[in-house]
């Protein structure tokens, strides 16, 4: 049984091979960024004849991973996010807490200098 997904009117499966146009449209990019992902090995493809102009498909497994990596990528850098604002939420709740100190620390050094009398 083959999984069937559709992405952007292209039926795609994981068994199947995909040209550069459809993965561009699989993906939201142009052509031209599948192509070069192809030419600097991010994206592994096979080339389907020795011509200059023979065409060149994508297997579909290679989109899921990539998809799955994109993912994995995404949700790290949500967590990095939520982490971070987190931290930050505590820095500035450290920043209150010194604020705080530093007034009770005027306010009494304000009332030693004051002269008694």
């Amino acid at each position: 049984m083959h999984t069937v997904v559709i992405v952007r009117d292209v039926r795609f499966t994981a068994d199947a091979f995909y040209s550069v146009k459809e993965v561009a449209m699989l993906l939201g990019v142009s052509p031209t960024s599948v192509a070069r992902w192809i030419a600097s090995g991010k994206l592994k493809a096979v080339k389907l004849g020795d011509g200059r102009n023979a065409p060149v498909r994508v297997y579909g497994r290679t989109i899921l991973a990539l998809f799955k990596r994109v993912e994995k990528i995404t949700k790290d850098r949500a967590a990095k996010q939520r982490a971070g604002q987190r931290a930050e939420q505590r820095a500035t709740s450290s920043e209150k807490d010194m604020a705080q100190v530093d007034a009770a620390i005027e306010s009494v050094q304000s009332v030693r200098q004051k002269p008694q009398g």
